[in-house]
């Protein structure tokens, strides 16, 4: 019987340190120094894993990593040698390869504030090749081969500090951004066939690189290049005739706009041209004749034939007027006094819209002739597009519209 209770106290015993060391190790109180104890602090960190998607990159592509990581309170740092960051969430970075092929590297830092884990990611980043042609090779190939200097025509120096280049900037950081915005702010994108089927020849959509940004000689000319990076034969005669009027169209419009929501009003010159897209008031506007006499389209006064310089700056020419207007001397008809005048009558409108209240602009006279201002303001013409209709339409806005204090 002694044996048995002496027994008996010996388990017992044994039972309860068992627990003792079972609570210990779920304290955290179970590590040595000399294990490594990932949940432990103090524990070193330790990278497990790296994923990264695609797991091939080329020009334009997006690469996305994934790390997994081992410690306590880990926080991360990122670094690459070239290409650059769109987003960095802790242990997830997206990452944008550059402009050229390259193998480089990606570093993550994983640490504490007692210990750090550094893994480098090697990336090679191939050339894209394009699948059809013609094929888009940017501005500055045209600059480089040909365009630069005076006895061939020094159109990329001319066209380099124009508006056109640098219509891609702060274009994703405008509040109406989309892509549709691409079309007209880039080289080749959405570029299709026939049958309307993307055709993979190397335009932003599909290259979205600093190279293709802007509106470029392509954008007006088509592709240049054959699949092997050589210029096409014919490329100086692909941008004649109706070609260029398609190539201003394209973009210089507000197609599809219903007034009188102004909120999208953007480039409506192809509309002030033609004599229609403003507010009219149910009456019958004037229009001036310029649509139907301009035989070359918006060229006629953008790229007269007979202008000194380089018509690459795409500004207007005022001598073009007296092509038509024999009568522009400076005395009897002159374009400088038009355009006053409806720069005056816009500054007027404005100036009325500034002083309407909450309540005028819950009204229909305030968002007619809110339109018809931003209408006539964003054509940026100051009526030479079409100096009967802008003037009209701006006179009938301030005829309608009254700021509820002046009345």
């Amino acid at each position: 019987m002694a044996d048995h209770a002496a027994m008996d106290g010996r388990l017992a015993w044994l039972t309860a340190v068992g627990l003792a060391l079972a609570l210990a190790a779920l304290l955290g109180g179970g590590c040595s120094e000399s294990e490594n104890c990932p949940n432990c602090p103090g524990s070193p960190i330790v990278i497990e894993r790296v994923q990264i998607f695609p797991e091939s990159v080329t020009i334009g592509d997006t690469l996305r990593i994934w790390v997994t990581a081992r410690g306590t309170d880990l926080r991360y740092q990122w670094a690459a040698d070239e290409g650059r960051f769109l987003l960095i969430d802790r242990d997830f970075a997206r990452w944008k390869p550059p402009a050229n092929a390259v193998v480089t590297e990606i570093t993550v830092l994983a640490y504490n504030d007692e210990h750090s884990a550094v893994q480098p990611i090697p990336v090679t980043v191939n050339t894209y090749v394009p699948r059809h042609e013609p094929t888009y090779t940017g501005a500055h190939y045209c600059g480089q081969e040909c365009h630069s200097v005076s006895n061939h025509g020094d159109y990329f120096a001319t066209w380099e500090n124009t508006a056109h280049a640098a219509a891609y900037a702060g274009v994703e950081g405008d509040p109406y951004f989309n892509h549709d915005c691409f079309a007209c702010h880039t080289v080749g994108w959405g570029d299709v066939n026939e049958d309307g089927w993307i055709r993979h020849n190397g335009g932003f959509d599909e290259v979205p690189i600093e190279r293709l940004q802007g509106v470029q000689c392509e954008s007006c000319h088509g592709p240049l290049s054959d699949l092997g990076g050589q210029i096409l034969d014919d490329h100086a005669s692909m941008a004649i005739g109706d070609f260029l009027l398609e190539a201003c169209d394209r973009c210089h419009t507000d197609e599809g706009l219903v007034p009188p929501d102004a909120a999208n009003l953007h480039a409506p010159h192809t509309e002030m041209l033609a004599g229609e897209g403003g507010y009219e008031y149910d009456r019958e506007m004037s229009s001036s004749p310029h649509k139907d006499e301009i035989t070359r389209g918006c060229v006629t006064c953008h790229f007269p034939t007979s202008a000194d310089g380089n018509g690459h700056t795409f500004a207007a020419d005022p001598t073009s007027c007296t092509a038509c207007h024999a009568e522009a001397n400076g005395e009897d008809f002159t374009w400088s006094t038009a355009m006053t005048e409806v720069a005056d009558l816009l500054e007027q409108l404005q100036e009325e819209l500034s002083r309407a209240t909450e309540e005028d602009q819950r009204y229909l006279p305030y968002r007619w002739a809110n339109h018809n201002a931003t209408f006539a303001e964003k054509d940026a013409s100051s009526g030479a597009h079409n100096y009967l209709y802008a003037k009209e339409l701006l006179e009938a806005s301030i005829e309608d519209f009254e700021p509820s204090g002046s009345r």
